[in-house]
C-alpha cells in the first residue's frame, strides 16, 4: 500500500465511522430532542424505550472516528484542541449529561420526566454544537497564518455554519422521529410526522441553497452533486413512506447518507480547509501520519467495520423483537 492510496483510505474510513455514527446515534438524538414536545410521562418514556438497548452502543462509532483522527491527522487535532477546546468540551459535557440522565430515568422513576428533559439539554447541546462545528470545517476556518487559527470568536461566527445548524437539527430529529415511527407504527405517530414533514421540506431548501451559494465551486463538483440528489430524494422519499413500517427511516438514512457525500466531496483533499487563504488548508499531503501509521490503521479499520456492523447487526436483530421473545 503507497501513501495516496493509504492517505485516501483513512480518509475514507474516517467519514464512514462519523456516517455512521450519524446515522445510528443520530436518531438517538433525535428522538432525545423530540422529548420535550411529548404530552406526558408516558409517551416520553415510551419514546425513550425505542433507543434504550442501543444508545450507549451506538456512540462506539464517535470513539472510533476521534481515535482514527487521532492516529491519522495528529496535526489537526492538537490544531483544533489548541485552539477551540471549549466547543469540543462542551460537546462532551452534552454526551454525560445525556448518558447520566438516560441512566439516572430508568431507576429514577420518581423524577423520571425531569431526567427526560435533562436528556433532552444533552442531545440539543451535543447535536448542536456538533453540526455547527462541522460547519465551520466545511466552510473553512479562520487561519491568521499557516497553522495558526484565530482565537477571536467572531471569525468563527459566519452564516452556514448557523444555518447548516439550525437546518441539521431539524434533519435529525426527523430522522428521530422516522425511527420511532418505525417501532410504533400508530396512526398518531404517523399523523405527527406528516405535520412535521414541512419543517424538513424547508430545513433541507435552506441547507442545499447556502450549500451551493455559501461554498463556491461545490456546485460543480458531481460527487456533491450527487449526494444532495440523495438528501432530496431521501427527504422526499421517507414522505411517502410513512405508512409503510421501516420505510420512512431507511429513507431518512439515504439523506443522512447524502450529506455525508456531500461533506467528503466538498472537503477532499483537504482536511482542515482555510477560509481566505487555501494555501494554508491542511490536507491529506500534509497532515497525515507517517505512512506506517496509516497502513496499520487501514488494515484496522478494515477489520473493524464489518467486525462492529456485524455485531451491532446481531443486538439490532435480538432486541427489536418482543422482550418475550428474545433469545442470547
Amino acid at each position: 500500500m503507497d501513501m495516496e492510496f493509504c492517505q485516501n483510505g483513512v480518509f475514507l474510513l474516517i467519514v464512514l465511522f462519523f456516517a455512521l455514527y450519524s446515522l445510528l446515534d443520530g436518531f438517538d438524538l433525535g428522538i432525545g430532542m423530540l422529548l420535550p414536545f411529548t404530552r406526558d410521562k408516558d409517551e416520553s418514556a415510551r419514546l425513550v424505550s425505542h433507543i434504550a438497548p442501543f444508545w450507549d452502543g451506538n456512540e462506539v462509532w464517535l470513539v472510533i472516528a476521534a481515535g482514527f483522527v487521532f492516529g491519522a491527522f495528529p496535526s489537526l487535532l492538537g490544531l483544533l484542541l489548541g485552539t477551540v477546546y471549549l466547543p469540543f468540551l462542551l460537546l462532551i459535557v452534552g454526551l454525560i449529561l445525556r448518558s447520566m440522565a438516560l441512566e439516572y430515568s430508568y431507576h429514577d422513576l420518581a423524577r423520571q420526566r425531569m431526567w427526560h428533559g435533562v436528556a433532552a439539554c444533552g442531545s440539543y447541546l451535543v447535536t448542536v454544537l456538533g453540526l455547527f462545528v462541522l460547519g465551520t470545517v466545511v466552510q473553512g476556518l479562520p487561519f491568521e497564518k499557516a497553522g495558526v487559527l484565530s482565537t477571536r470568536v467572531g471569525d468563527y461566527i459566519a452564516a452556514f455554519p448557523i444555518l447548516f445548524s439550525a437546518a441539521g437539527v431539524i434533519v435529525v430529529m426527523w430522522h428521530g422521529l422516522t425511527y420511532a415511527l418505525g417501532q410504533d407504527p400508530s396512526d398518531v405517530a404517523r399523523e405527527k410526522a406528516k405535520s412535521f414533514w414541512p419543517m424538513l421540506a424547508v430545513a433541507g431548501v435552506v441547507l442545499l441553497a447556502a450549500w451551493f451559494y455559501l461554498l463556491p465551486g461545490t456546485g460543480s463538483r458531481p460527487v456533491v452533486l450527487l449526494g444532495a440528489a440523495l438528501c432530496l430524494g431521501g427527504g422526499i422519499a421517507s414522505r411517502f413512506l410513512l405508512g409503510r413500517k421501516g420505510g420512512s427511516f431507511r429513507a431518512s438514512c439515504v439523506t443522512v447518507a447524502g450529506l455525508w457525500l456531500m461533506i467528503a466531496a466538498t472537503l477532499y483533499p483537504a482536511v482542515l480547509p482555510a477560509r481566505h487563504h487555501p494555501e494554508w488548508s491542511l490536507t491529506l499531503a500534509s497532515a497525515t501520519a507517517p505512512l506506517s501509521t496509516l497502513r496499520i490503521l487501514v488494515i484496522v479499520g478494515l477489520i473493524l467495520v464489518p467486525v462492529t456492523i456485524g455485531y451491532s447487526y446481531f443486538i439490532y436483530r435480538v432486541f427489536r423483537r418482543p422482550a418475550g421473545e428474545r433469545k442470547l
